[in-house]
C-alpha cells in the first residue's frame, strides 16, 4: 500500500511525493512499469483504474474480456489497407464522437441490441441526421460482423433490428434550376473565382477533382481531361490521394466553354509570378500561386448566391446542377454514370430519379399525338 505524506495509506499503486504531486503506478500484462503523476489523489485514482481496466481487457488473445476500444483498433488498422483516407476519415470520426463515449469500454460479449440502439437514438437526440446516425451504425455493424467473423462473439448484436432512420430527415440537395444557373453566372463573372464555378457545371467534377487538376491531365487537342487523382486540405496539410473509387478515374469530354476556360487559365498561370514547386502543374491556384480550399470556394460561391438573389448552395450543388442539365439534354443514364465518376448505376439512378421522371413525363407528353388512334 502507498502512503501520503503524513504516512495514511492511499491505496495499491499509489503514492504522494516530497513536491506533494501523487504518483500513480502499475505494471502492465507486458511487464512493463506504466507511471504518472497527478495534482490530486482522486485524479491519480481515476488514471489507474483506467489504465488497469484497458490492461486487463485489452488482450486480443482472450475474446472473453476483449472491449470494443482494443477491437476497434486492430478493426481500424486493417481497413488502412482495403478503404481509401476519406472513408477511414469517416469511420475514425464516427467512432470516436458517437461510439467511442458509449461503448468503447465495453467488452465484445456484453454488447447488446439494446446498447447498440442506445447510440442511434442518442445521436437522434442531438439533432443529427439520419444520414448520419445511418454511417454511424454501419460502423458499429461492421465492427461486430468482423468481431464474428474472427470468432471473438458468436453472433453480432447489430442487425436489422436496430433501426437508424430515427434522425432528422436528409438534406435536400436541389440542382438549380435554369433560371438561378443564369442568374448565378451571370454574378460569377466579377468573383475572382468565377471561372471556376463555370468550369464545375460545365464538367459535373468534384471539387476534390477540380482542386487536384494538373495540366498532364489537360489534353485540348482532343478536348477532354483526365480525373486521375483527389485532393483536399486537412488538418493544415493538402493530402493528394486517389479518387473517390476506381471508377471515379475518368476522361470528361468537354464543351466549348470549358475549352474556352482552360485556355484563359493557362495564360493566367503562365503570368504567375511565384508559384510553390509542388503546385507548378495544378490548373486552377489563387494569386499567390497555391491550391484553393473547398471552404474557400464555398465562402466565394454563398456571396455568388447572394449577388445573384438566389438560395444559398455549395460548390457540389454545381455537380448536381451538371448532371441535371445532362439528363434534360437526353443523355443516358449509362453515360452520365462514367462521366459522374459513380461507382454503380444505382448511384447514378437513385440521385437523379426526379429528373429522370421529369423528363419522361416530357417525352410521353411529346408523342401523345402519335398515340391516338
Amino acid at each position: 500500500m502507498g502512503k501520503d505524506l503524513k504516512g495514511k495509506e492511499i491505496g495499491r499503486g499509489l503514492c504522494q511525493e516530497r513536491s506533494g504531486r501523487y504518483k500513480a503506478r502499475f505494471t502492465d500484462k507486458t511487464g512493463l512499469r506504466q507511471s504518472k503523476r497527478f495534482d490530486t489523489l482522486n485524479e491519480a485514482k481515476i488514471w489507474l483504474s483506467e489504465q488497469e481496466y484497458l490492461d486487463r481487457h485489452s488482450n486480443r488473445m482472450c475474446p472473453t474480456s476483449l472491449i470494443l476500444d482494443t477491437w476497434y483498433d486492430s478493426w481500424i488498422k486493417g481497413k488502412t489497407r482495403t478503404v481509401r483516407e476519406g472513408t477511414l476519415q469517416v469511420y475514425r470520426r464516427s467512432y470516436d464522437t458517437h461510439i467511442r463515449p458509449l461503448l468503447g469500454r465495453m467488452k465484445l460479449v456484453d454488447i447488446k441490441v439494446y446498447h447498440c440502439q442506445q447510440v442511434v437514438e442518442t445521436m437522434a437526440d442531438a439533432g443529427l441526421h439520419s444520414s448520419t446516425i445511418d454511417t454511424a451504425r454501419r460502423v458499429l455493424k461492421s465492427l461486430l460482423d468482423d468481431a464474428v467473423e474472427n470468432q471473438i462473439i458468436s453472433a453480432s448484436p447489430c442487425g436489422k433490428s436496430v433501426k437508424s432512420s430515427i434522425g432528422k430527415p436528409p438534406r435536400k440537395r436541389d440542382a438549380l434550376t435554369r433560371d438561378q444557373q443564369r442568374a448565378l453566372l451571370t454574378s460569377a463573372q466579377s468573383d475572382e473565382y468565377g471561372i471556376q464555378f463555370v468550369f464545375l457545371i460545365q464538367t459535373g467534377v468534384r471539387i476534390s477533382e477540380l482542386i487536384a487538376l494538373r495540366w498532364e491531365d489537360v489534353d485540348l487537342s482532343k478536348r477532354v481531361i483526365h480525373i486521375r487523382r483527389s485532393m483536399r486540405y486537412d488538418s493544415g496539410r493538402w493530402i493528394v490521394g486517389p479518387t473517390k473509387s476506381k471508377s471515379g478515374e475518368r476522361i470528361i469530354p468537354l464543351s466549348d466553354e470549358a475549352v474556352r476556360i482552360l485556355e484563359r487559365q493557362r495564360a493566367f498561370d503562365r503570368k504567375m509570378k511565384v508559384v510553390g514547386i509542388e503546385w507548378g502543374d495544378l490548373v486552377f491556384l489563387n494569386k499567390k500561386g497555391r491550391p484553393i480550399s473547398d471552404h474557400v470556394y464555398n465562402a466565394h460561391l454563398a456571396k455568388v448566391c447572394k449577388s445573384a438573389g438566389i438560395p444559398r448552395c455549395s460548390v457540389h450543388i454545381l455537380r448536381h446542377t451538371f448532371a441535371t442539365r445532362c439528363i434534360e439534354a437526353g443523355l443516358s443514364v449509362k453515360t452520365l454514370q462514367t462521366v459522374m465518376g459513380h461507382a454503380s448505376i444505382t448511384i447514378t439512378m437513385n440521385r437523379y430519379v426526379h429528373s429522370m421522371e421529369d423528363q419522361i413525363i416530357s417525352e410521353m407528353h411529346s408523342i401523345s399525338d402519335r398515340l391516338s388512334v
